[in-house]
């Protein structure tokens, strides 16, 4: 791994634990695949996945390596996401929270948009938002659409937990996320 440069707190231990993260992220990477799939580094089964949840913190840990001078970590992180805006984000900015892949990379199953954790529309929209800042372009062509799908289904309420169960307790962290993406969108 390249020598970092000391940012934050000015104590390089504590910024050795989240680079030996990114290390272990950028070497669970599955080139054919065009990301880290879920689960990779934890002993997850055969079959690998893409999820939603693993866009919040490999692209933190990918873009802190690479702006600590770990030179191909950006290009994974970039990687990383185009892909999942492949396979997770549909055409009116509803996001998937997982997709199951063949070994070839094709998407096999896909959860239903309609229901389920609020927190996927959520996360996805502060992670497009993050590579839109960060790289512009097609990730903020994904991020735009991804906020606007938020705003029209629940403009300034907090939404239920799960959605498609209007009964269901509310989400507060799901609606302070998405207002975190909101005030990140580069546009």
């Amino acid at each position: 791994m390249a020598r970092a440069r000391v940012v934050g707190c000015g104590d390089l231990v504590t910024w050795r634990v989240p680079l030996d993260g990114a290390d272990a992220l950028a070497g669970g990477f599955d080139r054919r695949l065009g990301l880290t799939p879920v689960g990779r580094a934890v002993g997850a089964g055969p079959t690998p996945r893409s999820g939603v949840d693993a866009l919040a913190g490999v692209v933190s840990l990918l873009g802190m390596g690479a702006d600590a001078g770990v030179h191909d970590l950006d290009a994974l992180a970039r990687a990383h996401v185009a892909r999942h805006v492949d396979v997770l984000v549909g055409r009116d900015g509803g996001i998937r929270p997982e997709t199951v892949l063949r070994p070839d990379g094709a998407p096999v199953s896909t959860a239903d948009l309609s229901d389920g954790w609020a927190r996927r529309q959520a996360w996805g929209v502060l992670r497009l938002a993050v590579a839109g800042q960060r790289w512009g372009g097609g990730f903020t062509d994904a991020g735009c659409p991804a906020a606007r799908w938020w705003l029209a289904r629940f403009g300034q309420e907090v939404p239920v937990a799960v959605l498609g169960r209007p009964g269901s307790p509310v989400e507060t962290s799901a609606a302070v996320i998405t207002a975190a993406g909101l005030l990140t969108c580069p546009r």
